[in-house]
């Protein structure tokens, strides 16, 4: 993961997962994002969609005005 660009990298966690995610790892890059839930969110893929939808818009927002 340290490899990866940080300004694209945005990493979900469940709070529940938090000493086992590679998120918590020291060399991670980008954005940590802790949602409530283990590894499947509490199985609320809805709520979790629109949260990386969330982000994905935001990231080609902030694209697009660097590119003006």
């Amino acid at each position: 993961m340290a490899r990866l660009p940080a300004a694209k990298v945005v990493c979900i966690y469940g709070v529940e997962e938090t000493d086992e995610s590679g998120c918590t790892d020291k060399t991670a890059v980008g954005e940590r994002m802790k949602l409530p839930g283990g590894h499947h969110f509490d199985e609320n893929y809805p709520a979790l969609a629109k949260r990386l939808i969330g982000e994905i818009e935001t990231r080609q927002g902030k694209a697009n005005v660097a590119e003006k």
